[in-house]
């Protein structure tokens, strides 16, 4: 199942497909994911394209697996912003659905500096994920 998500989140959708039915039809392969299949996501994950991870991420908020807030908050490290932004997105809709967010202080700190170095928008996923009651682990 992993290589059919791979290859559908490689496809050349438009941005209105994806937000439409794209996303939704990706999540469903995340929730067959055998734990082989999530074993293979997270060892690749940072060798994705961003443009990947960003869809990725936006899915990944979908499944009720705990490897999914893994591998958000993994993506929160990483280097390209908007990356970070569709993880910090992503755990925002986590979080509204009950789940908590285990946000070290390395991670507050990543999330400080990206929404230095972001547009309007992704300030505004960021502080909406500071406020959210986060537990430090």
């Amino acid at each position: 199942m992993y290589e059919k998500y791979v290859y559908y989140l490689s496809s050349g959708f438009s941005d209105d497909y994806w937000s439409d039915l794209g996303s939704s039809e990706a999540a469903s392969y995340l929730e067959s994911f055998a734990l082989e299949d999530w074993e293979m996501l997270a060892q690749d994950v940072q060798t994705k394209e961003p443009a990947w991870l960003q869809r990725c991420a936006q899915t990944l908020s979908d499944v009720d697996a705990p490897q999914a807030l893994g591998l958000l908050l993994e993506l929160l490290t990483h280097s390209n912003n908007d990356v970070v932004v569709a993880a910090a997105d992503s755990l925002n809709a986590l979080a509204s659905m009950g789940h908590i967010i285990p946000l070290t202080e390395e991670l507050k700190r990543k999330l400080s500096e990206t929404k230095l170095n972001t547009d309007a928008i992704g300030r505004l996923v960021i502080e909406s994920l500071e406020k959210l009651t986060c537990y430090p682990i």
